[in-house]
């Protein structure tokens, strides 16, 4: 039997020795017990946040389990439930939940990467196992003439079931959305062992839930003809005349598939990628769209009609795109960006956070940022779509520690929506801008895990 201890403020369940050798012999070759492979697998991204910095040392699973089949999904679920045992979900780990996959009481890592099949594809959609890599994914796809609508800026190592109940906005959401507007149907498998498919409307109730309703075994996803696209991008040295040209965009509902706003700074970072400089301080617009649209003459006057310069209007290879648009968290580099900080001082962060806003709302909390040079900020702004209105992302990049962190917090208290990256709770991203969405996906957890084994202490119900 599971009894609960205490841990670190939370009820930490200690998994009788019995029951985890059952598991191993259950999954022969497909366990791990070793501590480093624990700690290392349960921690993830949460080391760049020091909201998570007293949890990190407490917070490891007991056994980390590869299922590669539903069968295994419903026999290590079904055996979880009848005996007390936490489950934590786990897709590339790649950050989009930070704290998500933290096993705060202990149990069972469930790591889907071993089933990441690719099932069928027609002219719309795709039907993908929820461990699949969207780099994986997006081969296939596009070997057939087609692409996503919407994918993550860690596309090379994200799963798509991790993106599902984790993520939201991702490249391609100005013209499609989140994510959560592209799936068209997704299986679900309950701590009871019982196999849900939900279609449409009801898949609202699985996405962003961050695995505390049950676990994504297969996801179908939304999709789009396969196009050469155009990055197009304008400089612009006043912040007021980027706001004068997002607006004149959304007022004309110019078709841009993906369109974002990096600051100077973060511009820096792209330089390899871009191969262009980054040497002026200012702003700089991105846009990409299909060639068939036919948008570089508009893209052209809205920019000079606001007092900007044209960058570039280019047809732009596919790769190039995706690399170009995935920014900060989707380059190579970010990790080792993030060691070197922490090497000069331990208690040092890249720091990232995120609140969403309406669109002409935002750029005041932005000229504001801006003016704090001892942050020395990245700021990106993304533009997007919820159901016919257009807000804004607002991912903000700056070095600190802790107190730079509660001193940003404090700023950003009351502002826009938010979406708290450095909270653990899935009520701290989801309440402000989607309660209807949050109060769904409690009642569903009452419905189909009462006993809490699911991600317990992530979705306050």
């Amino acid at each position: 039997m599971s009894l609960p201890n205490s841990c670190e403020g939370h009820e930490r369940v200690v998994v009788d020795e019995d029951l985890l050798s059952e598991i191993e012999k259950k999954f022969r070759g497909r366990t791990y017990r070793e501590e480093w492979v624990r700690r290392k697998l349960s921690t993830e991204w949460a080391w760049i946040s020091p909201a998570f910095s007293e949890l990190i040392g407490s917070a490891v699973a007991d056994v980390v389990v590869f299922p590669r089949c539903l069968e295994e999904v419903i026999w290590l679920l079904s055996f979880a439930d009848s005996h007390g045992i936490p489950v934590v979900p786990k897709g590339g780990g790649t950050g989009n939940n930070v704290g998500g996959v933290l096993p705060i009481r202990g149990g069972i890592l469930m790591d889907m990467r071993l089933m990441n099949g690719v099932g069928r594809i027609d002219d719309s959609t795709v039907r993908v196992e929820g461990g699949c890599r969207f780099g994986t994914l997006m081969q296939h796809v596009r070997a057939r003439g087609l692409d996503l609508r919407v994918y993550p800026t860690s596309y090379p190592l994200a799963t798509v079931g991790g993106f599902v109940v984790g993520g939201s906005r991702g490249i391609g959401s100005y013209e499609y959305g989140l994510i959560w507007d592209n799936v068209s149907s997704l299986r679900l498998v309950t701590p009871k062992g019982e196999v849900l498919e939900l279609q449409s409307d009801e898949v609202e109730t699985v996405t962003h839930s961050m695995g505390t309703v049950g676990v994504v075994v297969e996801v179908g996803l939304m999709l789009r003809p396969l196009w050469d696209h155009v990055l197009a991008e304008g400089y612009f040295r006043e912040l007021s005349s980027v706001a004068e040209f997002i607006d004149l965009l959304i007022r004309d509902r110019v078709q841009f598939w993906h369109l974002t706003v990096r600051n100077s700074g973060y511009g820096r970072l792209m330089e390899d990628l871009t191969r262009s400089s980054r040497a002026r301080e200012g702003w700089y617009v991105m846009a990409a769209y299909p060639t068939n649209r036919h948008l570089a003459a508009t893209f052209k006057s809205y920019v000079e009609r606001c007092s900007g310069s044209i960058d570039r209007v280019k047809v732009t290879d596919r790769v190039s795109i995706d690399r170009i648009l995935s920014g900060v968290f989707g380059l190579p580099q970010t990790p080792y960006i993030i060691r070197h900080i922490k090497e000069r001082d331990p208690h040092r962060h890249l720091l990232y956070l995120v609140f969403y806003h309406h669109h002409n709302r935002v750029w005041d909390v932005v000229e504001e940022v801006s003016a704090h040079e001892e942050w020395a900020p990245l700021i990106e702004v993304n533009l997007f779509w919820i159901r016919g209105a257009p807000y804004a992302h607002f991912g903000l990049f700056v070095e600190g520690d802790a107190e730079t962190l509660a001193a940003l917090r404090k700023r950003f208290a009351g502002v826009g929506y938010k979406f708290d990256l450095h909270s653990h709770l899935v009520n701290d991203r989801l309440g402000a801008l989607f309660p209807e969405k949050l109060q769904a996906m409690m009642d569903f957890k009452r419905r189909v895990d009462p006993n809490g084994i699911m991600n317990p202490g992530k979705l306050g119900v």
